[in-house]
């Protein structure tokens, strides 16, 4: 390729982590290879998948040149990403979830708005896709617009914009130099290098346009622990944008919030509320000392501002319809 062509069509490493979805991987990597953006590597990362994977991985390798196959002990998504980033060389960086798939044109507008914006991160809007065949467009139709790391911390704190999942972003290499994915972790790792990402990276462009398909599916919940890695990560944030970003404080603030009442509604979805005592007082003190400010400053939506000021006004009666929704929810179901 000469110079000028690495210019304008620079490449992409597609990292896609491997593991028992051998249902969905055929679609995945076809709508990768489908792209109308051709200067691409492509690293499918077998985790020590159980199933048909490896072999249909290797059946890939063996129809475009542009694929790779890295086959690794398990070790989790992390782990698998990590695996990736160590082996890729583009100048630009895209993850995709194998039981997900893409549009044509998902990475072609992503490189044409780092080049338009002359941004390090590209973020492109999402659609969720249930098993019913019902499609849902996320958040407003916006964009492409170019932002500061102050205003792309705003932006990942409301709902219906951006948000930390790895897949719907393409990074400029340099931005994950001594960056990788936190293996010590078995959910939310996505959390704290999205935020490196977001901090690190002086202009992203974010377009609402909706390539990506996030694919929705039923799966049986695993019983287990509470993890509390998305508050701790979204608390780390939160002193992050209370140190470099002081303008955007009450957004981070937000963000802290909602994550905490997610792992409270977790713990009350589990039924072990008595193990997690200490944590239910201190998410009610802070949605008791935070919901004044967050209600002035944000313009939230209905459903959230209601969720949160029930649980400002009687933590009890936010218990109580909890729990009935899931009961309701579950014999609906049933």
């Amino acid at each position: 390729m000469n110079d000028n062509l690495k210019k304008t069509s620079p490449l992409i490493s597609v990292i896609v982590p491997v593991y028992k979805v051998e249902a969905y991987l055929d679609r995945c990597v076809q709508s990768i290879i489908n792209q109308t953006y051709s200067n691409m590597e492509i690293f499918l990362v077998d985790d020590g998948s159980p199933d048909s994977c490896p072999c249909i991985c290797e059946k890939w390798a063996k129809k475009d040149n542009r694929i790779h196959v890295i086959h690794k002990t398990n070790g989790g998504l992390a782990s698998a990403r990590n695996a990736g980033l160590d082996a890729c060389t583009g100048s630009y960086i895209g993850f995709v979830d194998s039981d997900d798939y893409i549009e044509p044109d998902m990475y072609a507008t992503l490189m044409k708005n780092i080049q338009s914006f002359d941004a390090e991160l590209s973020i492109i809007g999402v659609k969720r896709v249930y098993e019913d065949g019902k499609v849902h467009a996320i958040g407003p139709k916006i964009g492409p617009i170019a932002m500061d790391s102050a205003e792309a911390f705003r932006y990942i704190n409301l709902p219906g914009y951006f948000d930390v999942a790895a897949w719907n972003k393409l990074a400029s290499r340099t931005l994950f130099e001594n960056l990788r994915y936190p293996t010590s972790e078995k959910t939310a790792e996505d959390y704290p290098v999205t935020y490196a990402l977001l901090d690190k990276a002086e202009t992203i462009v974010y377009d609402s346009k909706a390539c990506y398909s996030y694919c929705q599916y039923s799966r049986t919940t695993l019983s287990g622990g509470i993890s509390d890695a998305k508050y701790r990560f979204s608390l780390q944030m939160l002193r992050l944008v209370q140190e470099h970003y002081p303008e955007s404080i009450d957004y981070a603030l937000y963000g802290h919030v909602f994550a905490s009442v997610s792992m409270y509604d977790a713990i009350l979805s589990s039924r072990q509320l008595d193990k997690y005592r200490s944590y239910e007082k201190e998410v009610i003190n802070l949605v008791k000392k935070s919901y004044p400010t967050i209600r002035k400053k944000i313009q939230l939506p209905t459903l959230r501002r209601m969720q949160i000021s029930f649980l400002y006004h009687s933590p009890a009666l936010y218990k109580l319809l909890f729990l009935f929704y899931k009961h309701m929810n579950k014999k609906l179901i049933d």
